[in-house]
């Protein structure tokens, strides 16, 4: 990302520069607790977990997530 767009986003409230960092520190914790469910890596703004509906009667997966300006 530009230093113009972080700084615009800066100014709006948004840290990106502060959010990459706090990732950076808690990338490894996060990929040790990795499953094989899990479809992707933490990024995005959205998890993707394969749920095996045989396992389960009447499953509930819930996933939540703010973006950007929220």
């Amino acid at each position: 990302m530009t230093k113009v767009k972080s700084d615009l986003y800066k100014n709006a409230g948004v840290d990106i520069d502060l959010a990459v960092s706090l990732l950076g520190q808690v990338k490894s914790k996060l990929a040790a607790a990795r499953r094989p469910e899990m479809l992707a890596p933490i990024g995005g703004f959205g998890g993707l977990f394969q749920l095996d509906l045989s396992k389960y009667r009447e499953p509930v997966l819930v996933s939540s997530i703010d973006g950007v300006g929220t």
